[in-house]
């Protein structure tokens, strides 16, 4: 290897070793900007790049991700992904798998496993006053995220002890699970009732154009308190079987970013 090969190689590595070590808090500082503007901010940022912790990670706002850890996984590096072993969650929150994000923006969760209050989910999602209550759950071999909307997916979606609190009392309507996966054009979801006084069927597909479509049906068991046969009623009449059906479909344009602070 020329002299001058060896000395670019030593200067890569110098400064890779430098970004690597260099405190959480001090990197975060530089790019509090960029982040903001996308409207995501950190708090109790410590330890470094290449392994450290925060105590809160919002989005626009609402928090999103509390007491994540995370370590540097090098090796990706040289494909050019930026990639980390997340592990955390506390007040009935728990995270852990792998985040790999390209230049491009494309994001990718690997052995991914996300367990989460509804509210908490529903909130940071941009819904902080549903009536609603219950546990979320996520167990992803892959996730495939291009400006937020899914490309590739394999894994299971769950919701656990759905409930509906608009009445004096808590409605229970049971436990529920979406199976993800990949077709020819996005990725598919098919959705049905585990337990619980409703029973729900269905599928919902996510194009790779933005587009969506969701087609579900849904009526109440037999034994199902009169508050839910009043929640499905509002879908309209019921068919010859007691289903009520439930479609939806449209596009979605890419996420705008939250406009940047004004300077101070």
């Amino acid at each position: 290897m020329k002299r001058s090969s060896l000395i670019i190689l030593g200067l890569l590595i110098f400064v890779g070793t430098l970004i690597f070590h260099t405190p959480a808090p001090r990197l975060y500082g530089w790019a509090a900007n960029s982040l903001t503007a996308s409207g995501i901010q950190l708090q109790g940022v410590e330890g470094t790049l290449s392994a450290g912790q925060a105590t809160e990670i919002s989005l626009q706002n609402r928090p999103l991700v509390r007491d994540l850890a995370w370590t540097l996984r090098k090796l990706p590096l040289l494909l050019g992904r930026a990639s980390f072993t997340l592990s955390g969650g506390r007040d009935g929150q728990l995270i852990d798998g792998v985040a790999s994000v390209v230049p491009s923006g494309t994001l990718t969760l690997s052995d991914f496993k996300l367990v989460t209050p509804l509210t908490e989910a529903l909130s940071a999602a941009g819904y902080p006053y549903m009536p609603v209550e219950g546990q979320l759950g996520l167990d992803l071999g892959t996730l495939k995220l291009r400006k937020g909307w899914p490309e590739k997916a394999q894994g299971t979606l769950t919701l656990k002890a759905l409930g509906w609190k608009l009445g004096r009392e808590p409605v229970l309507l049971g436990d529920f699970e979406a199976v993800l996966d990949n077709e020819t054009a996005g990725v598919k979801a098919d959705i049905r009732s585990l337990t619980g006084t409703l029973e729900v069927t269905g599928e919902a597909h996510f194009g790779s154009d933005r587009s969506y479509e969701m087609n579900l049906q849904m009526r109440p068991k037999p034994n199902a308190p009169p508050m839910v046969g009043n929640l499905v009623r509002n879908l309209g009449q019921p068919d010859s079987q007691g289903w009520y059906h439930l479609r939806r479909q449209g596009s979605l344009a890419p996420a705008a970013a939250a406009p940047a602070p004004p300077a101070s």
